[in-house]
C-alpha cells in the first residue's frame, strides 16, 4: 500500500536523504546536513516536501516549492528501486497537493537528456512546453554605446505599482516568450512571482516611456549566493515594438546595476523567441545551457 503525505518532523530528514540517494555515500551525510541547515536559515524551502511510504517503509520523495503569484516548482521524484507505480503516485499527489493550496501554474525544469523524468511528468499531466535557453554575461566587460537619446524611466514603488501592473499585462499580448501563460494568471500575480525571484531591489525594476507613453518594463533581481544578477523579465507593449527598445532598455539598466559582489547577469529565454536571443547575443550574452520546461496549468 502506497501512502504519500507532507514531510513533517522526522520525515523531513528522511525525505531529504531519499532526494539525495544518488549522492556518493562519502558525501551524502554532509549534503543532507547542509540542506537541513539551509532550510533552518530560510535559504532552502522544504515546507512542501512530500514523502512516500510503501506500507511502513519510506521509499520515495518529491520536492515542491510554492511561490508567490499562485506558482509552484516541482522536481521529478526520487525513489528506491524501479517503481513506476510509486513514481506516478508521487507526481499525481504533488499536483493534487499544489492545486489544493491554490496554485495555478506548476512548472518543472528538467535536463533534456532525462527521458525517464520527462516521460514521468508527461503521463501525469505535466506537459512539455518549450526549451529554455539560459544565457550569461560578464558585468565587467564594457557595454556597446547606444546611439539613441537617453530613455525616460521610473523605478518601481508604491506610486508606480499600478503602472507596472498595467504595462506588464500589455506586454503579454502576442509575446513570443511562453505565450501559453497569457491569461493563466493576472499581471498582479505575475509581478508577485517576479518579485520572489532572488533578492528584490526596487531600483532595478524600471518602467520605460517613449513619447510620453509607458512602453517597456525591465525587472532584475540579485542572487548573492551565485554572485549574479538575474534578468527576471523584460517586455515591450505591442504599440512600441519594432523600435529596438529591448536593446535600449538593457543598455540603460545593466550598466547602472548597484555595485555588489555580483560579477555576472543571467537570464532564460524561450527557444521559440529568436529575436530576443539575437538581442542578447549582440550585447555579449553567451549560452550556458538548455533545459526543458514542463507545465501543468489550471485556468
Amino acid at each position: 500500500m502506497i501512502t504519500i503525505r507532507p514531510a513533517i518532523g522526522p520525515d523531513v530528514e528522511i525525505a531529504v536523504r531519499l532526494l539525495m540517494r544518488h549522492v556518493p555515500d562519502a558525501d551524502r551525510q554532509q549534503q543532507v546536513a547542509n540542506a537541513l541547515a539551509s532550510a533552518q536559515r530560510g535559504e532552502l524551502v522544504l515546507d512542501d516536501l512530500l514523502i512516500g511510504y510503501r506500507d511502513t517503509e519510506p521509499v520515495g520523495a518529491i520536492l515542491t516549492v510554492i511561490q508567490p503569484g499562485q506558482t509552484a516548482s516541482v522536481w521529478p521524484p526520487e525513489f528506491v528501486n524501479s517503481d513506476d507505480e510509486l513514481a506516478d503516485a508521487l507526481v499525481a499527489e504533488a499536483i493534487r497537493y499544489l492545486e489544493a493550496a491554490g496554485v495555478t501554474i506548476i512548472q518543472s525544469i528538467v535536463e533534456p537528456e532525462d527521458q525517464a523524468g520527462r516521460q514521468l511528468l508527461t503521463r501525469n499531466g505535466i506537459g512539455y512546453l518549450t526549451d529554455l535557453v539560459f544565457m550569461e554575461r560578464d558585468l565587467n566587460h564594457s557595454w556597446p554605446q547606444d546611439s539613441h537619446p537617453p530613455l525616460d524611466s521610473v523605478v518601481y514603488n508604491a506610486t508606480t505599482h499600478d503602472r507596472f501592473v498595467a504595462l506588464l499585462e500589455q506586454t503579454y499580448r502576442a509575446t513570443l516568450d511562453c505565450p501559453e501563460l497569457d491569461g493563466v494568471r493576472t499581471a498582479e500575480q505575475a509581478l508577485a512571482s517576479h518579485r520572489a525571484a532572488g533578492r528584490f531591489a526596487a531600483e532595478t525594476w524600471r518602467l520605460y516611456r517613449i513619447g510620453g507613453v509607458d512602453a517597456g518594463v525591465l525587472l532584475l533581481s540579485e542572487h548573492p549566493d551565485q554572485q549574479a544578477w538575474e534578468l527576471v523579465y523584460m517586455g515591450v507593449g505591442p504599440s512600441c515594438r519594432g523600435q529596438a527598445l529591448g536593446r535600449r532598455m538593457l543598455l540603460d539598466a545593466l550598466p547602472k546595476l548597484p555595485r555588489t559582489a555580483a560579477a555576472t547577469v543571467f537570464l532564460a529565454v524561450d527557444s521559440r523567441n529568436p529575436y530576443a536571443s539575437a538581442t542578447y547575443e549582440r550585447l555579449g550574452f553567451s549560452v550556458l545551457a538548455s533545459r526543458a520546461l514542463y507545465l501543468h496549468l489550471r485556468r
